[in-house]
């Protein structure tokens, strides 16, 4: 066994993979982690909001309600109504204006102070009723809420210098003057914002937006999310409340009754954050230490476990280079272990089989040799059997006997094969020869003819089986059955089988004066390409000559075409006698 050298890349390779994993897992983590507690901060955050607003925005409402009802009295008030209609006498003054307040102090705790705005602009106000009130009843918000359709609204002032605004309610008059006087009740701003005063400890911001979506408090900035849920707020009830959550913070919208206002209760993402900042902190801290410590453990690991895969790795290049006598000796007592005893299994059954594969290769060849002469062109089988069905149909017996004996006789010698008969006797390939030119004798009548040049001493020699067969019925097809006059007549021709010995080698020729071919194809061949593929031998072809020659005889034989045009060609098999492999 070869002294193993450890080389530290593969786990320079396998660390530095890991620390780059690693970094990247842990920057992923880091990005996520305030997100993953902004998540669960914004939904628990958004509960309690929803439950801590519940009760104010019930006050605010009710407040609202009362306002509304308290106008409503007064409208259906027909003893109210019908003392009206007295104003201008001064006795009745002074009790419509103590009425007017008794009504709004009995039912509406927020009402500061009312008065009813006429037609002609005159007032009728109580005693609480300030000049910047009177200054109200005729004001531009005043004049378009009688103009309009409404019937009530709310109206916030905001007086320069002045630490708090004031809230203004107006109700529509109907049962007075055709519904063109108004009802205008200056409310308790300092009531509605303590009822909102317990929220602050849950939201950032509380911001007042009018029935046309305008923010009249704390100022009349517009919100960046505005924007974008004009189209909600919309389509939004009184009553109905709305969640809205982006990765700055959270936002939930109340439509308060009566007055079409929306109360807009704001939480930033800081502040939400804010009570898991030392939670994600220490979260963060342990995520780096887990890596920290997993890099370590790593670095100390990696190198013993992977020792044993070196050896394996260098023994795997010793079997590489031919060497199937390397075994290792694994003692790690995991699957490195397993792959071990598998590896000297694997060399042992690589040495056992080598032989064996050697011995095998030549078994395929021999029978692939086989399966290469025992083909027979089913074609010329089809036609054949044609040729006696022509026969026969004709009454010529004696021929369909003929042209079936010699069928059989040439189907026999290739189911003739064994491991040892690749060769026959030239005596006995003349006779198949002359079986299968007598059968195309009878297809193709007098348009060719063959000369034999064979001497009787070579007739005893051993040739390779169905070599000159598949020369010669290219000759036939692709020389003299193509071979034709300017007419197109055709001519056929001649072809000539020689056999002779030349030294250690035995020649074969086969030659025809039909049409011949290019002689760019015949040199081609020659150079050992395969220019014409099959096109001068459908049946086996010369490729397949060539291959068998190549089998039988390695480097001891040659196979030479000559060809041009109109002159014929001829083809030249030579092979060593005494060097059959």
């Amino acid at each position: 066994m070869s002294r193993f050298a450890w080389k530290p890349t593969i786990v320079l390779k396998i660390l530095l993979l890991e620390l780059t994993i690693s970094a990247i897992l842990i920057t992923i983590l880091l990005a996520l982690l305030p997100s993953i507690f902004y998540s669960t901060a914004a939904s628990q955050s958004s509960e309690n909001i929803r439950t801590a607003s519940a009760l104010p925005i019930d006050t605010v409402n009710r407040y609202f309600d009362a306002m509304s009802q308290c106008g409503h009295a007064i409208d259906i008030d027909e003893d109210f109504c019908n003392g009206l209609a007295d104003r201008d006498r001064p006795e009745r003054i002074a009790g419509l204006r103590r009425k007017l307040s008794e009504m709004y102090e009995e039912s509406a705790e927020a009402i500061e102070a009312g008065m009813i705005v006429f037609q002609d602009g005159s007032v009728l106000a109580d005693d609480s009723i300030t000049e910047q009130d009177l200054a109200q009843s005729r004001s531009d918000w005043v004049r378009d809420f009688r103009a309009g359709q409404h019937l009530e609204a709310c109206h916030l002032l905001t007086r320069e210098g002045e630490a708090e605004p004031i809230l203004y309610y107006v109700r529509r008059y109907t049962n007075c003057e055709n519904g063109t006087a108004g009802i205008i009740f200056r409310c308790d701003i300092k009531l509605f914002a303590k009822a909102f005063d317990p929220l602050f400890d849950h939201i950032s911001r509380l911001t007042l937006l009018d029935r046309d979506l305008t923010p009249i408090y704390p100022d009349s900035s517009e919100p960046a999310w505005l924007t974008a849920l004009r189209p909600v707020l919309a389509d939004q009830s009184p009553g109905q409340s709305i969640d809205n959550e982006t990765t700055d913070g959270i936002t939930l919208i109340h439509h308060l009754r009566h007055s079409n206002w929306r109360v807009v209760l704001e939480v930033t993402r800081q502040e939400l954050l804010a009570p898991y900042l030392n939670a994600i902190k220490k979260v963060m801290l342990a995520i780096v230490l887990f890596f920290i410590i997993l890099q370590l453990a790593i670095v100390i690991i990696l190198p013993n476990i992977l020792r044993p895969i070196h050896h394996l790795s260098n023994s795997l290049q010793q079997i590489a280079e031919g060497d199937l006598s390397v075994r290792v000796d694994i003692k790690t007592g995991d699957e490195i272990e397993m792959l071990g005893k598998s590896f000297n299994l694997m060399a042992e059954k690589l040495s056992a089989n080598m032989q064996q594969l050697v011995e095998n290769e030549k078994l395929n060849q021999q029978m692939k040799y086989s399966l290469l002469i025992s083909q027979i062109d089913p074609h010329f089988i089809y036609n054949t059997m044609n040729t006696i069905t022509y026969l026969a149909r004709h009454g010529r017996n004696e021929d369909v006997i003929k042209v079936n004996r010699n069928l059989m006789d040439m189907l026999k010698d290739r189911l003739r094969v064994s491991a040892d008969e690749f060769c026959d006797t030239l005596e006995r390939e003349i006779e198949i020869l002359k079986s299968y030119m007598l059968i195309q004798r009878y297809r193709y009548g007098d348009y060719f003819e063959v000369k034999w040049e064979i001497p009787d001493e070579l007739l005893q020699i051993q040739v390779p089986k169905n070599i000159i067969q598949p020369i010669m019925e290219n000759a036939l097809y692709h020389g003299l059955l193509v071979n034709k006059d300017e007419d197109g007549a055709l001519i056929g021709g001649l072809i000539t089988v020689s056999v002779q010995r030349t030294g250690p080698f035995i020649e074969i020729c086969v030659s025809d004066n039909g049409k011949g071919m290019e002689e760019w194809k015949a040199e081609a061949f020659n150079r050992g390409e395969d220019a014409f593929g099959q096109l001068r031998g459908e049946h086996i072809g010369l490729k397949n000559i060539r291959e068998r020659m190549q089998y039988l005889y390695k480097q001891d034989y040659s196979m030479v075409i000559a060809s041009a045009p109109d002159e014929g060609t001829t083809v030249r098999v030579q092979y060593r006698e005494d060097k059959q492999g």
